[in-house]
């Protein structure tokens, strides 16, 4: 058992999986069969092991075995499996908190359980990527977790909210609910962006070639190449201070962020006594002083040297600055003055709000980082509804799930649900499977989730599709024919489905209704299905 929220783990699950038969119920399109059949056969599991790292199964999908349940009591958001298919980690809503958890699989054991942010931001997507669990959060923190005891190694706050994750070789890349795809170096160091989309990005792959593959709430799936930024600049999102102000991020070292604004009547940057603390700031070792026009005339104001500042991907220097409390506006940490402002030049985009800076030309220490990158659309296509997942398959095909209408929680759609309203089955929900070498969509899985189907895995050979909605169903799909194989349900929502890289198993994470006798455990909401494979072989890389 784990601490905060008991996680529940069955552990015969590696006997199931590894030798022997197991007896499963296997629903087909309206029916219920019982059957006996096979997840695989020692002999093929014996060569998986044996095969080379990044092997897995490939054969048709009959069914899948019985599950085993990982917890039954929180609200699941994300999974993901680890490369090797031996890790398995989670992030659910625990009491006031979103919790991130890691499972080992083979044996099936609890690692860690660690608390992330308040329940007030959400945590809706996660990777395991070697030894670390990456999290965004619509807190706009993205964070990198120790993924041998869970904890916090790595932080960075971008200043908009963050929904999707995805590793590439050499970067990390971010999907934010502006649309904007961020691009981060392997130790979470802002690289560089690009506004590929015109609402939230609610899908996020890395193919083989390192390109990225995206889908949003905007309707469109991309295919995008990194690439080098040829001019510089930078744009800054913002906020809006009730006093008129607009706020944007900025970085001391790339590392941490600090709430600024901007005004060309101060002639030096200031910041405040609370940032100085906050970010551990060491006075100048001169005790010098800086001439700073306030409210109440020209006064002589301690100062200190804030490091290299960081405009996103720009750096435009080393900054020093004089302590201010009474020259910043509630809220604010640091104002940059003339001192920065003379060496770049700051234009408002009216119909974003951000704000767009470029050097000035011949400015000295304005530079783009080192391995600033930005990405390029090479395809876009559109989709026949909101995009609300993406997955990859070894096999250069990717599934894309749509709902109708935008998926968003409401108080209409929560209330529907409670009354049994829900929205006819129709092609404007499920998914699709694109080429993406082509991008050309090879088959519709359409016309069986009620409403939102907001979510879909494919397995490693591209042959088998999982879908999941809100109607509380979990599909299977044979992909070569577009035709069901299986279904199940949760108890309420189905929230993400991921198949292992190994072809083995299918992860499930749900929410479950609270129990009404408040005795903990509810309705399971994060299963493990075995796959049953007709005839399965060995495919290695």
């Amino acid at each position: 058992m784990l601490a905060h929220s008991p996680v529940v783990f069955h552990h015969d699950v590696v006997r199931r999986l590894l030798v022997g038969v197991v007896a499963a119920v296997v629903a087909g399109p309206g029916q219920l069969a019982c059957a006996t059949a096979p997840v695989t056969d020692t002999e093929v599991l014996t060569r998986l092991q044996a095969a080379p790292k990044g092997s897995h199964l490939s054969g048709t999908v009959t069914g899948v075995g019985a599950p085993d349940i990982i917890n039954r009591r929180d609200f699941v958001y994300a999974l993901d499996f680890d490369d090797e298919s031996l890790r398995l980690a989670f992030i659910h809503h625990v009491s006031t908190s979103m919790e991130l958890t890691l499972t080992g699989l083979s044996p099936l054991s609890p690692v860690f359980q660690e608390k992330i942010n308040t329940s007030e931001f959400d945590c809706e997507d996660l990777v395991i990527s070697g030894d670390r669990v990456l999290v965004p959060s619509r807190q706009g923190v993205l964070r990198a977790f120790d993924a041998a005891n869970g904890k916090l190694v790595a932080e960075l706050t971008t200043g908009e909210p963050l929904l999707r994750v995805a590793v590439g070789v050499d970067h990390i890349f971010v999907g934010s609910s502006e649309g904007r795809v961020l691009i981060f170096d392997r130790q979470l160091g802002f690289v560089g962006e690009a506004k590929i989309h015109g609402d939230e990005v609610r899908g996020l792959a890395v193919l083989k070639d390192g390109r990225v593959v995206s889908a949003s709430v905007d309707g469109t799936l991309t295919v995008s190449k990194v690439s080098t930024i040829e001019a510089p600049m930078v744009r800054l999102p913002t906020s809006t201070l009730a006093t008129g102000e607009q706020v944007f991020l900025a970085h001391l070292d790339g590392k941490k962020a600090i709430a600024t604004i901007r005004d060309t009547r101060q002639p030096f940057s200031l910041v405040s006594r609370a940032a100085v603390k906050r970010l551990q700031l060491s006075p100048s070792p001169t005790a010098a002083t800086i001439a700073v026009p306030t409210a109440e005339g020209v006064q002589q104001l301690p100062s200190l040297s804030l490091g290299e500042l960081r405009l996103r991907a720009m750096s435009v220097g080393n900054v020093t600055a004089a302590v201010c409390d009474a020259c910043l506006p509630p809220g604010v940490e640091l104002l940059i003055g003339q001192d920065v402002l003379s060496t770049v030049t700051v234009a408002e985009d009216i119909a974003t709000g951000d704000l767009v800076v470029r050097p000035v030309q011949g400015a000295a220490g304005v530079t783009m980082i080192a391995g600033a990158r930005s990405l390029v659309v090479e395809h876009r296509i559109t989709l026949p509804g909101p995009a609300n997942d993406v997955d990859i398959s070894e096999v250069g095909t990717a599934l894309v799930t749509f709902s109708n209408e935008r998926a968003e929680r409401s108080f209409d759609i929560n209330d529907a649900e409670r009354k049994g309203r829900t929205m006819p089955a129709s092609p404007a929900s499920g998914a699709v499977v694109v080429d993406v070498a082509t991008m050309q969509v090879v088959k519709s899985l359409v016309n069986e989730h009620l409403g939102f189907a907001v979510t879909g895995a494919l397995s490693p050979d591209g042959k088998t599709a999982v879908t999941g909605g809100w109607d509380k169903r979990l599909i299977v799909w044979d992909v070569a024919t577009g035709t069901v194989v299986t279904e199940r349900s949760l108890a309420w929502a189905v929230r993400r489905v991921r198949i292992s890289p190994d072809g083995r198993l299918l992860g499930v994470a749900g929410w479950t209704p609270v129990n009404a006798l408040n005795e903990g455990d509810s309705d399971p909401s994060m299963v493990l299905y075995p796959l049953v494979l007709a005839s399965p072989t060995v495919v290695s890389p």
